[in-house]
């Protein structure tokens, strides 16, 4: 593969990001789910929040989707998974590749992007 074709280290990043910003979609959905069923007296700024992060990322991940176009990268789900890992395939400027991330690696990237986000959300609070 030359130089040129290969993908770098940034958009590795941005496939990881493409990989993970769906399950935290997944995580703050069943969270909000959970609190609406709740009898806290916050019920209905803890929803609100979670919109509010769900738009967020929505919205990251969209923009996210058409860079990786930009960048002649497609990136789709192996049917190949294991119970340790999620495995994932890229086309990245004609050259088919393997992306694997294990489920605690993804754990640990939804916290901290999560935080993220939340940081993101009470700064517009301020």
């Amino acid at each position: 593969m030359s130089a040129d074709k290969r993908v770098t280290r940034q958009e590795l990043e941005m496939i990881r990001d493409y990989i993970v910003l769906p399950l935290m979609m997944d995580v703050v959905e069943r969270n909000k789910r959970q609190i609406q069923f709740s009898t806290n007296s916050l019920k209905a700024l803890y929803v609100a929040a979670a919109d509010r992060l769900m738009d967020m990322i929505q919205k990251d991940h969209v923009a996210l989707k058409k860079k990786l176009k930009e960048r002649e990268i497609k990136v789709w789900e192996s049917e190949q998974s294991s119970p340790t890992s999620l495995r994932h395939e890229y086309k990245c400027r004609g050259y088919h590749e393997h992306f694997h991330l294990l489920h605690e690696v993804a754990k640990t990237q939804i916290s901290v992007q999560l935080g993220q986000y939340i940081s993101k959300v009470f700064k517009k609070l301020e």
